[in-house]
């Protein structure tokens, strides 16, 4: 990285991942120096004191704001950073993830970060030292560590994570940030559902891929599909109900899931499309992973072996994540037809024991 320029795209896109994670790691630090330098008030903010979340969070562009001309300096070098990159934009935010007694400049800063060897995630911790740099304190900040940090004192410090999202702010509210902006294939849990509706009803996660301090973020991403002749084709169809099934995969969130949580079935009620649907849709569940987790494709393999028809070799969509699905599935959406002999999902709870995915997803009407 320092043989670098710190604002190397070019460079950055097509570097190992190690070199993407410190790329990262500096110029989210480097936010945050600043804004220690110049704004170390900001634990005062509203957003941070009135949120009922459970840990509120704020884009750090927000806390520059006024401090700095547009444009100018390295700390918006570093906002810069990561815009563009590998397709998307993404936005740093702070997340307060404990509030103690002593303040910010006193605070410690977390990362979660990724060990492309043992294919697994950790956090590391930051501090910021006399000369106001943020310097790596603990390389595997771990929860006992934190946990045990935090009974020490009623006087103890905070804890804030630094990370980066792909929600950008809305218009109009500059401070609150916005993490879960691909909500919105769900009911919420308990919710209704119309009888004619497919939809995933429960899901079960029995190994959170996520370090402790994140919850993981459980999305979906799937494409409707039909057979031309003996052609797999996308289906362009316009009548089918479901905006979470279309042309190109896009990703919605189901649900988060915490380590409490992990073993046991949650209710989504995650709607997918219309039982009137004769097409059949080619899916994934995944654990979400902001840059640089590397961006994987499902293919047209994923057809089961009792359909004889061509498969096209084309990618039928790409998610991003650090680690193996939960889940890569192909299914009928109408019971009542058949579809090419690929089975319907209504009523069909899966797992994937043999596939060491670790997981079950229940569907229903």
């Amino acid at each position: 990285m320092t043989s670098n320029p710190p604002l190397d795209k070019n460079y950055i896109g097509n570097a190992s991942i190690q070199e993407q994670l410190n790329y990262k790691e500096h110029h989210l630090t480097s936010l945050m120096e600043h804004i220690l330098d110049i704004n170390p008030g900001f634990e005062k903010l509203t957003e941070f004191k009135a949120s009922k979340r459970e840990r509120p969070a704020v884009y750090m562009s927000s806390l520059l704001d006024g401090f700095y001309p547009s444009g100018k300096g390295e700390e918006h070098l570093s906002l810069e950073a990561f815009s563009d990159l590998d397709g998307e934009t993404w936005y740093p935010i702070l997340t307060r993830i404990k509030e103690g007694e002593l303040h910010a400049e006193n605070a410690l800063y977390l990362i979660n970060s990724f060990d492309p060897d043992t294919e697994s995630e950790y956090v590391k911790a930051y501090h910021l030292n006399e000369e106001g740099e943020l310097i790596l304190v603990d390389g595997d900040f771990t929860e006992d560590e934190f946990l045990s940090m935090s009974q020490k004192s009623t006087l103890e410090e905070s804890v804030y994570m630094l990370s980066i999202v792909s929600c950008a702010p809305i218009e109009g509210i500059k401070k609150i940030a916005y993490t879960d902006c691909y909500s919105g294939g769900g009911t919420g849990s308990g919710g209704y559902a119309p009888p004619s509706t497919l939809r995933i009803e429960k899901i079960e996660i029995h190994d959170k891929k996520e370090s402790w301090i994140e919850k993981a973020d459980i999305e979906f991403q799937g494409v409707k599909v039909s057979f031309d002749g003996d052609q797999f084709v996308r289906d362009y169809s316009i009548s089918f109900s479901s905006s979470y099934l279309n042309l190109t995969g896009s990703r919605k969130a189901i649900t988060k899931i915490s380590n409490s949580e992990i073993g046991s079935f949650q209710t989504v009620n995650f709607k997918i499309g219309s039982e009137s649907s004769n097409s059949s849709f080619v899916f994934t569940v995944y654990e979400y992973d902001s840059w640089p987790a590397p961006k994987k494709y499902i293919q047209t393999s994923l057809l089961p072996a009792s359909c004889d028809c061509a498969r096209p070799n084309y990618n039928l969509f790409g998610y991003r994540s650090y680690q193996t699905p939960y889940f890569n599935r192909v299914y009928s959406i109408n019971r009542n037809a058949s579809t090419d002999g690929i089975p319907y999902a209504f009523g069909r709870t899966i797992s994937n024991p043999e596939d060491n995915y670790s997981g079950r997803i229940k569907f229903t009407n």
